[in-house]
């Protein structure tokens, strides 16, 4: 995530807190949250803190090096696109440091069970997964800019 996506998130967060104060409800900072999640614990000073972070993956498309070079093609996708960690058992949104998002989306790449995926579970294999998940996503920045059709 880049620095303008956390200043987002604040911003957004900072939001939802005005709307409970309007309205006396709770609006949260997010529609939804991303679909997986992972508990993970990171040390603050002495403190160990406790979140479960909520997160998006790309589908992961395994590379081909076996068969003649037009067959062939390099490893796609498998990589975490949205990740929100929040204090375990609320819904405090926890800020992460550039080295502990780094590192628990670095461990979220090498674990994630893509097969678990509805992507996969959808479409059965990782190709036709990748382009469905790329499609929601273009769909997903259209309509953010209102170029919905």
């Amino acid at each position: 995530m880049t620095d303008f996506d956390l200043d987002m998130q604040k911003a957004l967060e900072a939001d939802g807190v005005k709307l409970r104060q309007l309205t006396g409800e709770d609006h949260g900072p997010w529609k939804d949250l991303p679909r997986h999640t992972t508990d993970w614990q990171f040390q603050h000073g002495e403190d160990t803190v406790d979140v479960r972070v909520h997160y998006d993956i790309e589908p992961y498309v395994p590379a081909k090096i076996g068969g003649p070079p037009e067959d062939c093609y390099p490893a796609e996708g498998g990589c975490v696109t949205d990740l929100v960690a929040l204090k375990a058992g609320t819904q405090e949104i926890i800020d992460l440091t550039a080295e502990e998002r780094e590192e628990v989306a670095e461990w979220i790449e090498r674990n994630h069970d893509h097969h678990e995926d509805s992507y996969y579970r959808t479409h059965g294999d990782p190709d036709a997964a990748y382009d469905a998940w790329r499609d929601d996503q273009m769909d997903r920045d259209d309509r953010s800019w209102g170029r919905e059709e």
